[in-house]
């Protein structure tokens, strides 16, 4: 009976999973986590926090489906699938910035620079509606892609170590270049940054 049962689990979609799993089927829910292990993996590869290990950031990502599982909301028409992989994001930025405490300040008050294709959708978005998450995930993406552009391969490669909270040592020993490098590198992102900036609120 037990394996029929599993059986039957692996054929559902995540939004029946979701709703056995919400009238106290332990087994469902089980089985919804376990579908979202190669994402998590995958999310927290491309993260990094001054005092947490990948084993933490694994935590933070499960708890941000957990969160998921919680507030879904399946009559907004946003397929649970997209809405998990928001919220484990948005957790997974949330523990970043935390521990980083500070340290990318001034690329969150130019533009929006995170890793995700949901870096602008609020924390309300499915109050919005589907819709405008879309849109204003479309807005955040045409805003990086033009910042992005203005810089070098060498300053964009600079500014993704330094987003994920490596050292400037760290970062010289990627680039196979001079800390002076990477320092020079920075400021000339913060430059391009702040006039983009400027140019955005004429």
């Amino acid at each position: 009976m037990k394996r029929t049962n599993e059986r039957v689990q692996k054929t559902k979609t995540d939004e029946q999973l979701w709703q056995a799993s919400q009238k106290g089927d332990d087994q469902a829910l089980r089985r919804l986590i376990d579908r979202y292990a190669g994402l998590a993996e995958s999310l927290c590869a491309g993260y990094r926090a001054v005092g947490l290990e990948q084993d933490d950031l694994l935590q933070e990502a499960y708890l941000g489906l957990l969160k998921a599982i919680r507030s879904f909301r399946p009559e907004k028409g946003v397929p649970f699938s997209a809405f998990a992989g928001v919220c484990m994001r948005r957790q997974l930025i949330s523990v970043v910035r935390r521990q980083n405490t500070g340290k990318n300040r001034l690329f969150m008050d130019s533009v929006p620079l995170e890793e995700t294709d949901f870096a602008g959708v609020p924390s309300d978005w499915q109050q919005s509606g589907p819709e405008a998450a879309v849109i204003l995930a479309e807005e955040s993406r045409w805003r990086k892609e033009r910042v992005v552009a203005l810089l070098s391969p060498l300053e964009k490669e600079t500014l993704r170590l330094y987003l994920k909270g490596f050292r400037y040592e760290e970062m010289a020993k990627k680039l196979q270049c001079p800390e002076k490098s990477v320092d020079n590198a920075m400021q000339r992102v913060r430059r391009k940054l702040r006039q983009a900036k400027s140019r955005g609120n004429s």
